[in-house]
């Protein structure tokens, strides 16, 4: 649900509700060594609520809102896996800042444009005798300065919070095989992230490009934790440990080769990232690449997009996203679009992703493929029958939605 109102000719009230219910079913099978086996009943509710008001002032806009998000998960299993989660979560947000500009060129565009703001954060969770509640203060600063109409240097720095997948925080234990296992941890806490970057932009009526230099800062985080028992099971759980932190520079550019018809983009980055364990100091570094060709002919648009995968590497586990390559053509006539896709052609058998454990304890490859994400054809029609009277539509943007069970895999 959602509502918008107009307080005179520079205020406004926004609110939104969204409320879920998921309920999971599954089973799982595993037969190395002796058979395990065991079925899972998951419910979910959750009530995702917030109010933004705005007042557009003459030297700036302000603006102040809140949020809570409440969430209660029910999870059974049965078999060689007995445990009933009830976890309970509460987290509320609440903030306030300003936005304005300062100075103009002849162009009309502003030379200097700024976003300053507070927040402050409590996330809670309650599950049997465990309880928790994290505090963070969140404060936020942008500023955009224009050297020319064409060159602009933006800055900023964010104090976030980061919470882990709340399955990790049940007290169950599943087998993986007849010699992994996966312990969750109700100590688990949220974490705050420091975002700190600086973006120069570069534009003309032919080429944008803009070169991104990115610092993020995860401090105590939820990191593996690998441990190795008396006969010889290893046990996978989170604490919170150190930091994870990843350092980037990338550039985005796009060129219009014949305005309005052909345009090639192409964006290119370097990763490095730190991970510091409490029992481990890993680096490493990754290079990522892609661009896409897109033609504009009348009805027809083409498309070409190629890149050479995401590569990364979280806590002890390096993974790696193959290379992706993708071709399709539509046609528009009237109320239709007809399009056809391929995606990974000449490809009998893609990779569909592979990672590497590198724990002192345990080294572990995994491979996976998907047949069908290879010579994939795919042929599409879309048709569009909007009718009758449009009335005013209401500016928002709720990205809002709730898809986790807590259910741990």
């Amino acid at each position: 649900m959602y509502f918008y109102h107009q307080l005179g000719k520079h205020q406004s009230l926004s609110a939104d509700v969204l409320g879920t219910y998921i309920h999971t079913k599954g089973a799982y099978y595993e037969g190395e060594g002796e058979p395990y086996q065991y079925q899972v009943d998951g419910k979910t509710y959750s009530l995702i609520a917030e109010a933004i008001y705005e007042n557009r002032l003459k030297p700036f806009t302000f603006s102040a809102g809140t949020n809570l998000n409440w969430k209660y998960m029910d999870n059974q299993y049965l078999g060689d896996v007995v445990s009933e989660n009830g976890i309970r979560s509460l987290g509320i947000y609440g903030f306030a800042q300003i936005k304005g500009s300062l100075g103009q060129f002849k162009e009309g565009t502003s030379r200097l444009t700024y976003v300053a703001g507070f927040g402050l954060s409590n996330q809670s969770y309650r599950q049997g005798d465990e309880e928790f509640s994290f505090w963070l203060c969140r404060p936020k600063l942008t500023l955009a300065y224009s050297l020319t109409s064409s060159f602009q240097i933006r800055l900023g720095s964010e104090l976030s919070q980061h919470i882990s997948q709340i399955a990790m925080i049940s007290d169950t234990r599943i087998r993986k095989n007849s010699m992994e296992w996966t312990v969750g941890n109700p100590s688990l806490k949220p974490s705050s992230r420091y975002e700190n970057w600086v973006v120069f932009s570069f534009s003309k009526p032919r080429i944008n490009t803009d070169f991104t230099l990115n610092y993020r800062i995860n401090r105590h985080c939820d990191l593996a934790k690998y441990t190795r028992t008396e006969n010889d099971q290893f046990l996978y759980s989170q604490t919170n440990q150190p930091h994870c932190n990843m350092l980037y520079l990338t550039n985005d550019t796009r060129f219009d080769i014949i305005p309005d018809h052909l345009i090639f983009s192409v964006n290119a980055g370097i990763y490095r990232f730190f991970n510091k364990g409490d029992e481990y100091s890993y680096c490493y570094t990754a290079y990522n690449y892609g661009g896409t060709l897109q033609g504009y002919w009348g009805k027809w648009t083409v498309m070409l997009y190629a890149d050479n995968g995401w590569n990364f590497m979280e806590g002890e586990n390096i993974g790696h996203n193959p290379p992706s390559l993708a071709t399709s053509a539509s046609y528009h006539i009237g109320d239709f679009d007809f399009t056809l896709y391929m995606h990974n052609p000449f490809m009998a058998h893609p990779k569909s992703y592979s990672a590497e454990i590198v724990n002192a304890l345990l080294r572990k490859q995994v491979r996976g493929y998907d047949n069908s994400g290879g010579n994939l054809l795919r042929i599409g029609v879309a048709w569009n029958i909007n009718r009758g009277k449009e009335y005013r539509k209401i500016q928002r943007n709720i990205n809002n939605e709730e898809r986790e069970t807590g259910i741990l895999k």
